[in-house]
This record gives C-alpha cells, structure tokens and sequence, in this order.
C-alpha cells in the first residue's frame, strides 16, 4: 500500500521544505527589540484597584494603582479616595510622599496636634519621617493622587490609628475656605481702593448674584 504525497510534483514538496526553513532561520536570526528605548504605557483600568485595609484606614478609602516604583524612578503613583469621615492610619514615609488633592476637601494631622484642611488643587510634600494622616473631611469625600518614594524597598512605615479625637480636633481652614459672599468682597474692594470702574461693574454684578447686599458693598 503506497500513500500519495500531498504535493504531485517531488520538486514542489522540496520547494515547500526549503521555503519553510527560510522562514525559520529569518525569524530566528531576527534582532531582539531594545525595550529601552521604549514607553511604557499603562492602560487606564489596567492597574490594581482595591479597598485600602481596615488594619490601616478607618472608614472606607479605595486605593487605584497607576505606576510602580522602578529602577530608574523610584517612587510609585495611586490614586486614594476617602468617604467622608475616612483616614489613613498615622503613618510616614522614609523617601518622603507628594500628595495632590484631585478633588473634594480633606484633612491631614501632624504629632503636635495641628490638623489642616486641605482642597481640590493643593499639594502637600510630606519630607521623609514625618509621622502623619490624611483623609476626607467629615461632610465630603475626597480623592488625592499620591507619589511616594521608596528607600531601601520600602515606601511607608504604618503607626496606629487615628482617634477620633485627632481627627476632629482644631483644624486649620485652607486659605481658600472662603464663603462665596466673601470671595466676592475681594475684588469689589481691589477695584474700588484702584478707580477701575470698568473692572468694578461687574464685580459688584457678581457679588449681588453671590449674595451681598448694597448695604454691604
């Protein structure tokens, strides 16, 4: 019993054969890419996301990684959200921490009892082994993108949680804290103190609409 060759012509087998092992060898000879040189692009909902542990964080905070630490940065990027009331443990960092508050208003707290408050914009650098807490003020959430260095593989040294008499002690108003109606004061005075009439129309257009009354301008 003989089989039939798939190919009817032994040359075009032989042709198959040879086409097939230059392939190989071009794709074995084929340079390695120099990854380098290259981006690294972390895709958005690609990372680790998780709710940040009881042992801690009082209340709820969620944790979305965005970037490790690396041999030529070393310091990794997440974002925190906490629910109002939440915070983190006391805590501090050996490489030091850059927090920026995406939005919301927060509070953070230092070992001398000093609480601050802290909005949607600021930036807070904490320098390496300064002991402290962060997290959401009681009436509203708030989210912050944290860059934290590493020293020796480690990014954070944890402490015990924050009492609720630490965290609802004196706190601080940011400098912006201002009511709408005050805010509105500010340039109505500028302008009037410089005779910029022209700026000062609408100043005070503004500051009824905010509130104030002519007896108050």
């Amino acid at each position: 019993m003989s089989i039939s060759s798939p190919f009817p012509d032994a040359r075009l087998a032989s042709l198959a054969i040879l086409f097939a092992a230059i392939l190989l060898s071009a794709s074995a000879d084929e340079p390695e890419k120099d990854t380098s040189t290259m981006q690294t692009i972390y895709r958005a909902g690609s990372q680790e996301s998780y709710q940040a542990p009881d042992t801690y964080f009082t209340g709820n905070a969620f944790v979305q990684i965005l970037f490790p630490a690396n041999d030529t940065a070393q310091f990794s990027g997440a974002y925190v959200t906490f629910e109002p009331g939440a915070r983190s443990a006391w805590h501090l960092h050996p490489a030091g921490q850059h927090l920026v508050v995406t939005d919301g208003v927060g509070r953070t707290g230092y070992e001398d009892g000093t609480v601050e408050e802290i909005r949607k914009g600021d930036v807070i650098w904490c320098p390496p082994g300064v002991k402290h807490w962060h997290g959401a003020a009681p009436d509203s959430c708030m989210t912050h993108l944290a860059l934290s260095g590493k020293l020796d593989g480690k990014s954070v040294e944890w402490f015990e949680k924050v009492t609720d008499e630490e965290y609802g002690g004196t706190v601080t108003l940011a400098a912006d804290a201002l009511t709408p109606r005050e805010q509105a004061i500010i340039p109505i005075a500028a302008f009037t103190a410089t005779g910029e009439l022209d700026r000062l129309k609408p100043a005070l257009v503004s500051g009824l609409e905010a509130g104030l009354t002519v007896n108050e301008i």
